[in-house]
């Protein structure tokens, strides 16, 4: 019968008796190396170094991100501090926005964050790009007050309600400007744009003449183009043509311009030219962009091939637009097809009525219209002569 082998166990006194005392101190030495190797790895797992304390690694929650009780400030400087040290400080500050799902708290913290990144480019321009990408009420009237009442970085931040499309807030930033001294190239074009949006377009032009000079790059494309539509609403059709060429190719107003580009050669009876522009236009669009097919329908129609421009334009329509140009579209097609419904007129199913409605810049587009509808082949005259009226009035 075979013995069964009792385990050796050796107790902690006995073993540590059968030590010397100096083998218990290389022990209790190994030991706290690696105490202290164990915290060195949790460090650098942490992304942390001597130059970057743990403090600077923390990461604001969902829950901190979206709280209505954190302050604004307090809050954007977490969110700098939590990306400085990231190695993708862009990707990791687009995530933290992307996290943040409650309006009124993204929308407190642009100025802070504005502030904590001033000084760097691509930590802005990311900013910018979030905030222009979600829907413009989020901003609203109280932040442009925000901003009117700013000394620095007053000229970045009003960009952004520029080009959020937002109309309201224009006389009170035209007025802000003109009551700063020694305006900035930037300030003088931005005042422009605010001036043209008013349909003030003898001051929009004279303020524009004192910036194109100094402006340069993306700023002076921008610029150029301001130009050529304030001759194009002042109806100086051929100068406006000529100040949209250097700029037609720049991807960024390309498709406003080109609109432009066709209604003014329409009202200067230079259609073969129009289709060549919008032939070199139709280079840079998709194959379902619906756009080119509209402009196309509207310079058939004054070329007087009737059957063509209708295709085109429901050739757009099956392609989704609902573009006020398309509504345009419409409404004069409709003089020569009756059955065209006037559910699809948007705004100018009211001009069949005689109906005519809206303020400024949008009535002063309206009256180029009227231009063109009074050389259709077929027009109502009588219907000509009271939305006309009622433009005058408007105006």
């Amino acid at each position: 019968m075979t013995s069964k082998k009792m385990p050796l166990t050796i107790s902690h006194s006995s073993f540590s008796k059968a030590l010397s005392r100096r083998d218990r101190r290389r022990i209790r030495s190994y030991l706290r190396r690696r105490e202290l190797l164990t915290v060195c790895l949790l460090m650098l797992m942490m992304g942390c170094s001597s130059q970057e304390p743990i403090e600077k690694k923390f990461r604001p929650t969902l829950q901190i991100l979206n709280s209505r009780e954190e302050s604004p400030a307090v809050l954007a400087s977490q969110i700098a501090r939590s990306v400085q040290f990231e190695k993708n400080p862009k990707g990791e500050l687009a995530a933290r926005l992307e996290n943040i799902f409650h309006p009124q708290v993204r929308a407190s913290l642009l100025i802070p964050l504005y502030d904590e990144f001033s000084r760097n480019g691509e930590l802005v321009s990311v900013l910018i790009r979030h905030f222009q990408s979600q829907p413009p009420e989020e901003l609203d009237e109280k932040f442009l007050e925000e901003i009117l009442r700013r000394q620095e970085h007053f000229s970045e931040l009003l960009e952004i309600w520029l080009n959020l499309g937002r109309k309201e807030g224009f006389p009170q930033i035209e007025k802000e400007l003109m009551r700063r001294a020694n305006l900035s190239p930037l300030q003088m074009l931005q005042l422009a744009e605010v001036m043209f949006e008013q349909a003030k377009f003898a001051k929009g032009a004279l303020a524009l003449s004192r910036a194109l000079p100094v402006l340069n790059g993306d700023l002076l494309q921008r610029a150029e183009f301001l130009n050529g539509k304030l001759d194009f609403y002042q109806k100086d059709f051929p100068s406006a043509v000529e100040k949209f060429k250097p700029v037609l190719m720049h991807g960024k107003h390309r498709n406003e311009m080109v609109f432009m580009l066709t209604d003014a050669l329409i009202l200067m009876e230079d259609l073969n030219r129009a289709f060549r522009y919008l032939k070199v236009y139709g280079t840079y669009l998709t194959e379902g962009d619906s756009s080119i097919h509209v402009m196309r329908g509207k310079l058939f129609l004054f070329a007087k091939n009737y059957r063509e421009s209708r295709k085109q334009w429901e050739r757009a329509l099956e392609l989704g637009s609902r573009s006020e140009q398309s509504h345009l579209l419409a409404f004069f097609l409709s003089h020569y097809f009756p059955e065209i419904s006037i559910d699809q007129m948007g705004t100018f199913a009211s001009w069949k009525k005689g109906r005519i409605s809206g303020t400024g810049l949008g009535l002063t587009r309206y009256d180029i219209w009227l231009d063109q509808y009074s050389r259709l082949s077929r027009h109502d005259q009588d219907l000509l002569a009271r939305l006309r009226s009622r433009i005058h009035q408007l105006m």
